[in-house]
């Protein structure tokens, strides 16, 4: 008695089953490959240089775990980078000091030689100049800023030269010839030409 109501059913049950498989297989597809796209989609963005993706994804299984993992990592990275920026600002500090403090002692102690020397002489105009000029290299040096421009920077080797001018006398001359003049606004790192005009004259005398 029920094998046409079950006959009848069949048909139903062809085309319902396979729907259903294929709803199924959607499903499944949907909840497991969105993540993975997702995170995919991350990856693709790190790799173009944004540091700064996350992975939005809230699940409890193996894929939450490893978009999990994947944050983590992704801070960590992002705070060596900063650490390491801030240790380096903080190297470069140091040796932006370093520079500013680097008029040699030697220089100082050679300069005030050359200035007893002179007391000793009618050399009055001249060491008023050398004094004028090694006032000003010492002032410039207690500037409390860390850039100038580089029109303060070569005034600067201006005032050096001339001492070392002084001291050498017609042994040593020098040009300062600046081809941009636009350029002298520029901000330069203070006391970073000394050290090179420096080591010029002491391995040129």
């Amino acid at each position: 008695r029920s094998t046409p109501a079950l006959n009848s059913l069949i048909p139903v049950i062809l085309i319902v089953m396979p729907l259903l498989v294929v709803g199924i297989a959607f499903f499944l597809s949907k909840y497991f490959s969105k993540p993975i796209v997702t995170l995919t989609e991350s990856i693709q963005d790190v790799q173009q240089g944004n540091l700064t993706a996350v992975t939005a994804i809230h699940r409890s299984d193996e894929l939450g775990l490893l978009a999990q993992h994947f944050n983590d990592m992704l801070a960590n990275v992002r705070a060596l980078i900063q650490k390491n920026e801030e240790e380096a600002s903080l190297r470069q500090k140091a040796q932006i000091q370093e520079l500013q403090n680097r008029i040699n002692p030697h220089f100082i102690y050679n300069t005030l030689e050359m200035i007893a020397g002179m007391s000793t002489t009618p050399s009055a105009g001249d060491i008023r100049d050398i004094c004028h000029h090694l006032s000003a290299m010492m002032r410039y040096n207690l500037r409390p800023e860390n850039t100038v421009s580089l029109q303060d920077e070569l005034t600067q080797i201006k005032d050096y030269l001339a001492i070392m001018h002084q001291r050498f006398g017609s042994l040593f001359s020098y040009e300062i010839e600046v081809l941009a003049p636009s350029v002298l606004e520029e901000q330069f790192c203070k006391m970073a030409l000394q050290p090179l005009v420096e080591n010029s004259i002491k391995h040129g005398f």
